[in-house]
């Protein structure tokens, strides 16, 4: 965390970053921040559904449960045009 402070810090580009915990509800209201880079530290699967194949993130629930987030719906959490990059 420190280095990726630092690097943000010397980018000479205005950035803001902060940690946001790991539930749909936080990730949701941060990306509706406006433009955004995510990078997202978190466990993932590829799995197959009656639409093909999905990628799904695993964050938390309130209670620290898993709770699966297909990617399709990770889109719709940002403005649209606002996320700029995603790093996983």
């Amino acid at each position: 965390m420190r280095g990726i402070h630092a690097a943000l810090k010397n980018s000479g580009v205005a950035l803001r970053a902060w940690r946001v915990p790991p539930t749909k509800a936080e990730l949701n209201r941060a990306l509706r921040q406006g433009a955004a880079i995510l990078h997202l530290t978190c466990h993932g699967d590829v799995v197959k559904t009656d639409h093909g194949a999905e990628a799904m993130l695993v964050l938390e629930d309130n209670d620290g449960g898993e709770d699966w987030l297909y990617g399709r719906d990770l889109v719709t959490f940002a403005l649209r045009g606002a996320l700029r990059f995603v790093l996983l």
